[in-house]
């Protein structure tokens, strides 16, 4: 829902996924730009998150916060310079992004993104895998 109505409410169209080249613009929050894998996390997927993945969220929270030592970014749909994801990234000294206001529905998971923590950018550099075991590498 919008923050206010300043005219008569429409139903929001059904935003579709983003596709390569596409970008969301944020806030910067940690500066720095890495590339990795899209993880759509939510309280009930939290588990799933691997290390040096690209970590989205509508929102972080306390619970998140052992995440940001293993990812390599962290995205926020909402946020500001001082909301949880902002503080624990830059204490984590992690690549930030907030207030995309749409990460977390239009990026798919596991799409192959570019994170700049300086410009306050995303970009979808390929689309994603809905099969994640061949997006992780695991050794051996």
């Amino acid at each position: 829902m919008p923050p206010i109505f300043a005219e008569k409410w429409k139903a929001a169209e059904v935003l579709r996924p983003l596709e390569a080249g596409e970008k969301l613009d944020g806030i910067g929050i940690c500066g720095g730009k890495v590339v990795g894998r899209a993880r759509i996390v939510e309280p009930h997927t939290i588990d799933d998150v691997e290390p040096g993945e690209v970590m989205i969220a509508h929102v972080t929270d306390i619970g998140y916060t052992a995440l940001f030592g293993h990812v390599a970014a962290v995205v926020t749909d909402i946020g500001g310079v001082m909301s949880h994801a902002a503080v624990v990234a830059r204490e984590f000294d992690v690549p930030c992004v907030v207030d995309t206001q749409v990460a977390a529905s239009r990026i798919p998971d596991g799409a192959l993104v570019e994170v700049d923590g300086t410009a306050g950018t995303v970009t979808v550099l390929e689309a994603g895998s809905a099969d994640r075991s061949a997006l992780v590498s695991h050794p051996g």
